[in-house]
């Protein structure tokens, strides 16, 4: 789809799906407040019939402000007060095609209902919606709404704990906490999995892998004895690493006795690994495996070992197994979590914000959504979504359901997907992208130096900069003069963009570990601040202060 630029004030208003991309710095509050005004203005539209949902609580209350005061201005210019308001709203006026008398009605009455305009964020609006259309909707409203449910949720993941790990032989309750410690550590592990996520693999009750694990000791038991015949004779355990043979000789006992029926311990999971054929390979030291002539080294490993009698099908098969444990547990608990969540929350009479969200996504899909969605509908006769790039596919679901057909604007920027930890989906961006009737960006940057503005441009000019399929780069114009938002440092002017880069970690492989990575960017990032304090750069003239 080929993307317009949108002019907040010129740019027809089309009905259906509009979709608004608006980078940083664009003006996108700005966008949004002239928006009601023109929908207030030119379509008549009453303030109160239009819906805006944003992502906050204090979003909600600014954005509110930014369009009383656009309101406030039209008004003041209407009635001749030439020092109010900006050219774009002056052009805008002076362009109207309506009676003054009809814009100053419509303006008034805006004025005198603001506080009823319809200004939420997602969980306000679906409240609204359960509370305002309760029969439609099928949902009485009349329970308690804490945002304080992981309390509640530590004590459902007690009970799935409490029925799923204590009633089981000692072996599988070892490997269990193996996986996880507690209720605590395992309730951490899911936390990130947003509500309507699609899981892989597919569910499978703990009992079931337990018995599938039973099922390969025999195998194992067989051919342990004759691999550990190949590998630890001295003449052939001269070609592996001391550091192998070693871990061998630890792990090997517990897991012989593990398969004879005896305790299990985290040593089973280790040696298991190693008597696969990977592990095997692994293990084999590279200064007796130097390239010849007409191999290399990894294909001399290869031949050393195909010459061994080595079975490690079962070492293979268990070790698969064993290491599914802790994905098999998480799956377990979320597949009951949401059950055990319903019934405790209905119990205390108590709804989650997200319980708000499903409610509504869940009136829509019964037998009498299509009456729920014409009462909506009714109430609201354009709809504008702030920060459309936080929300997830639940949430398009309600909008696209209740308002496609309808005024629908979407304004947002792909590129700040930040709210991973609440669901939000970039994929769900993308198809609101695909089903929009019009997609428009807005084109300057009011909020940066130019230079840093082509420096942006530059750096993502080009194919799949995101590399994501559908996620396309939009350059934008600076709309500041050169000599606005510069940065120096002791009179000298800085270069408009620095890019950070870690040096080669300590570790063997060269690499950072995510954890220590955050570290460094995070050490990184205070020292430049506290730079950026001592007193010695300035922003337009002015020393840079917090």
């Amino acid at each position: 789809m080929t993307s317009i630029r949108f002019n907040p004030a010129q740019t027809p208003l089309q009905p259906g799906i509009n979709l608004i991309e608006a980078s940083a710095g664009t003006g996108k509050t700005f966008t949004i407040a002239m928006l009601v005004l023109r929908f207030v203005v030119e379509q008549g539209f009453p303030v109160e019939s239009l819906l805006v949902v944003t992502f906050t609580k204090a979003a909600t209350e600014e954005l509110r402000g930014r369009v009383r005061q656009r309101l406030s201005q039209a008004r003041q210019l209407l009635a001749g007060k030439t020092d109010a308001g900006d050219p774009v709203l002056k052009t805008w006026l002076a362009g109207l095609t309506l009676m003054p008398e009809t814009i100053r009605s419509r303006l008034d009455q805006a004025l005198l209902n603001i506080d009823q305009a319809a200004i939420y964020t997602i969980h306000g609006f679906c409240q609204r919606v359960l509370k305002d259309f309760a029969l439609e909707s099928g949902q009485l409203f009349d329970a308690e709404l804490s945002g304080e449910i992981d309390s509640i949720k530590l004590a459902c993941v007690d009970d799935f704990w409490r029925n799923n790990v204590y009633r089981r032989p000692p072996e599988q309750v070892a490997q269990l906490q193996a996986a996880y410690a507690n209720p605590e550590d395992l309730l951490a592990a899911i936390r990130p999995v947003p509500a309507f996520a699609g899981l892989l693999p597919a569910f499978m009750p703990l009992d079931e892998h337990f018995a599938g694990i039973e099922a390969l000791k025999p195998n194992a038991s067989s051919a342990i004895g004759a691999c550990l015949g190949e590998v630890l004779p001295d003449e052939t355990s001269a070609f592996f690493k001391t550091s192998y043979i070693d871990e061998l000789r630890r792990t090997v006992p517990d897991l012989e006795q593990w398969l004879e029926g005896g305790d299990w311990t985290p040593a089973v999971v280790e040696a298991s690994a190693l008597l696969t054929w990977d592990g095997l390979l692994e293990g084999l030291h590279g200064n007796k495996f130097r390239a010849a002539k007409n191999q290399t080294g990894e294909q001399r490993k290869l031949d050393f070992l195909s010459k061994l009698n080595l079975n490690t099908a079962p070492f293979e098969a268990l070790a698969q197994a064993t290491a599914q444990t802790g994905v098999v547990f998480r799956r377990a608990l979320l597949e009951a979590l949401p059950e055990l969540m319903a019934k405790q929350l209905e119990q205390m009479n108590v709804l989650s914000f997200d319980d708000l969200i499903n409610r509504v996504a869940a009136a829509l899909q019964t037998e009498a959504a299509g009456m729920l969605a014409a009462q909506v509908q009714g109430h609201y006769q354009a709809v504008l979504i702030d920060e459309f790039q936080d929300t997830d596919r639940v949430q398009w679901q309600i909008f696209s359901r209740l308002f496609a057909d309808g005024w629908l604007f979407l304004i947002g920027d792909p590129k700040q997907a930040i709210y991973k930890f609440r669901g939000a989906d970039i994929f769900a961006y993308l198809q609101a992208k695909r089903q929009a009737r019009q997609h428009y960006t807005l084109a300057y940057n009011w909020r940066s130096h130019p230079a840093l503005v082509a420096a942006v441009n530059a750096l993502f000019a080009k194919e799949r900069a995101f590399l994501l399929e559908g996620l396309a780069f939009y350059p934008v114009e600076a709309a500041l003069p050169y000599d606005k938002q510069q940065v120096q440092r002791r009179g000298e002017i800085l270069a408009p963009m620095a890019l950070w880069q870690l040096p080669p970690a300590d570790s063997k492989s060269g690499y950072w570990s995510k954890g220590k990575a955050i570290e460094q960017v995070q050490l990184a990032v205070v020292e430049e601040v506290l730079k950026l304090l001592d007193g010695s750069y300035t922003l337009d003239g002015m020393p840079i202060k917090p």
